[in-house]
């Protein structure tokens, strides 16, 4: 290598790691100071049955003219069918002063962006808030109230909250609860403040503790299982928000006479007991579409198996409903369990609803795990994203640990054929076998045959 290539990369390289090695440790570098929150306040009103008044005031202050169009408009989610919007008010604050208040046209409704990798309807819509005139130095501030008037758990509150990463001078939580409804919470990043709540009410209330940030790194485990987080919820534990789960799902894994025909016909012939169990796992995955129907309460509450085999389309939830109803019909016991779908491999010290996103089947008497919306493996593995996450089962309340690891073999063997002249051919055998063995499947099968040439030097590439 050329020295003076040399002493050029050491220089690229000590301009790039010198100041990051200068940095005392600990140091911020990974807080956006583009946009300050003056202030943020949620005041949320609980009553006894679990609706809620939340009441959301937020000033921020737009440093930069890049935030301006992230920040120039407030989204305000909400369910149609669980919640009202009482009230909106908004403006921007110029820096000379003036105020220009958002016109009621200038507050637009519109249904949340649909997933691109299923179809989805849903109740959830957002209001969004767009300021006038907004230019760096402005502020821009918001206040609404939001009425949920039907709980997804009847006598039930949980909520969960994290900071996005800017400057916070005032960021703080209140929740003024019913007496008899006591709050557990999770807090990160957030201290407790004392405080005395309207009569009839007991308040608990937090604030946020501004400080630097460690910067997100890619393909980094979930913000929830390291960062700054406030989880409460009027469960005690992991337990009672199973039994929650399980209540709202009472009946729905019940079979009726085409559930009980349906999986004479799949397994009747099989005397395996886990062999039947992937059978019938495997006749869901591939027969019943994934459909997110989350109208009301359907974020939480599955739909009844006979109607989503009659339907041949539903959500996890969904999925596993039927799976359980099948298995049950086979003579098979089995659960629902409930785990995270992203990356968060830890659960916080109270049950909030957002981290077990996912419900699949587990099968105690075999040990056995069942994604039946999986496409990506055969039955009897899990996708890795599941893989190594405590889970919930739904029955007992009981934690479950999905196993680290599964079995997966690749064997390649290699033929050289070498010339006289030196020249040679080789042939390239590789069979995959157990959990690899479904993704390959699935490529070639997606591959059209006039393609599949291709696809072969593509991987030699």
């Amino acid at each position: 290598m050329p020295l003076r290539f040399i002493v050029m990369l050491s220089l690229l390289l000590w301009s790039l790691s010198g100041p990051a090695l200068a940095r005392a440790p600990g140091t911020d570098h990974g807080t956006d100071h583009s946009v300050t929150v003056e202030r943020h306040v949620q005041h949320f009103v609980v009553e006894p049955d679990g609706s809620y008044t939340l009441t959301v005031e937020q000033v921020k202050t737009i440093a930069t003219r890049d935030a301006v169009h992230e920040h120039a408009q407030h989204y305000i989610g909400y369910n149609q069918s669980l919640d009202t919007v009482v009230s909106v008010e908004a403006h921007t604050e110029k820096a000379d002063g003036r105020r220009l208040a958002v016109q009621p046209h200038q507050i637009r409704d519109q249904q949340e962006a649909a997933s691109l990798e299923a179809p989805m309807f849903q109740d959830t819509r957002l209001k969004i808030v767009v300021f006038p005139d907004v230019q760096p130095g402005d502020r821009v501030a918001v206040r609404y109230v939001v009425r949920r008037h039907t709980p997804l758990f009847p006598g039930q509150f949980e909520d969960l909250t994290t900071a996005r990463f800017h400057r916070h001078r005032d960021f703080r939580l209140i929740y003024d609860m019913p007496p008899l409804l006591p709050l557990h919470a999770d807090a990160v990043g957030f201290e407790a403040l004392a405080g005395t709540g309207p009569p009839g009410k007991r308040r608990y209330q937090w604030r946020y503790v501004d400080g630097d940030n460690a910067r997100i790194e890619a393909d980094s485990v979930s913000y929830l299982d390291y960062g700054k987080r406030l989880a409460v919820s009027t469960f005690p534990d992991y337990a009672a928000f199973a039994h929650a789960y399980q209540e709202r799902a009472a009946g729905k894994a019940l079979a009726d006479d085409s559930v009980t025909a349906l999986a004479q016909r799949i397994a009747g012939g099989i005397v395996d007991r886990r062999e039947r169990a992937i059978a019938l796992s495997d006749w869901v995955r591939k027969n019943v579409r994934y459909v997110g129907v989350y109208l009301g309460p359907g974020g939480v509450v599955p739909h009844a198996a006979a109607s989503v085999l009659a339907n041949r389309y539903g959500d996890c939830k969904d999925h596993a409903t039927l799976l359980e109803a099948l298995l049950g019909s086979a003579g098979i016991d089995s659960t629902v369990a409930l785990v995270n779908n992203g990356d968060a491999y830890r659960l916080p010290e109270v049950p909030p609803l957002g981290v077990l996103n996912h419900a699949i089947v587990y099968v105690p008497s075999l040990q056995l795990y069942l994604d039946p919306t999986a496409e990506s493996v055969a039955g009897g593995f899990l996708p890795p994203s599941l893989l190594g996450k405590p889970a919930v089962l739904a029955r007992s309340g009981e934690f479950a640990m999905i196993p680290f690891f599964q079995p997966a073999r690749s064997r390649t063997l290699t033929r050289f054929d070498i010339r006289p002249d030196g020249s040679s051919a080789f042939r390239v055998t590789r069979t995959s076998s157990g959990a690899q063995a479904e993704p390959y499947r699935r490529v070639v099968r997606a591959t059209a045959p006039s393609e599949r040439e291709r696809f072969v030097e593509r991987m030699l590439q």
